[in-house]
């Protein structure tokens, strides 16, 4: 599985997702934002190369917040004091489809996925990845680059290698 996990950058420094927000999806979500535990998810978030804007970082870290609970985050040992483990935490397969549709709502995955991924083949390069790029691919990679325990399958890194081949980019 080289491909995947060589693109580690994609991936926040020791911890959750990874570039234009739609916005929190909901009041509770804002809200769980300004929490103590949403606003060190935030800075975290920050802290990475993937997303733009704090609004995108809130959004995510709220909808975190919200949709699994800071009861259920302090089980898994991510609390406001220490967000670092939130890669390497033991969540539910549901738990992760949720975090995963989190990201989607608030972030253009394609978009950061395809720049990222490019990386020195340019601009033209990101385009053709993001335009050609399967959506159950980009759920995939997103998956297995940021949640421990959650490997890209064979047939989402082979279309992953193919597009990049037709696109130019170069891989491992």
């Amino acid at each position: 599985m080289g491909f995947g996990r060589s693109l580690c950058t994609l991936a926040i420094t020791g911890s959750l997702l990874v570039g234009v927000a739609a916005g929190c999806s909901s009041d509770d979500d804002e809200a769980a934002a300004d929490t103590p535990l949403g606003r060190a998810l935030t800075e975290q978030l920050l802290e990475g190369a993937a997303v733009n804007t704090e609004q995108e970082a809130r959004c995510v870290a709220g909808t975190t917040v919200d949709e699994l609970g800071e009861d259920r985050l302090a089980e898994l040992g991510v609390t406001a004091q220490d967000v670092s483990g939130m890669g390497e935490a033991d969540f539910t397969t549901d738990e992760v489809d949720t975090l995963v549709d989190a990201f989607f709502d608030c972030v253009d995955i394609r978009r950061v996925l395809a720049t990222n991924l490019a990386g020195d083949a340019g601009d033209e390069a990101a385009a053709c990845l993001s335009q050609n790029l399967p959506d159950a691919a980009l759920r995939d990679i997103v998956r297995s680059f940021n949640f421990a325990g959650q490997e890209l399958p064979a047939e989402s890194e082979q279309a992953l290698r193919d597009v990049a081949a037709t696109c130019g980019v170069p891989v491992d």
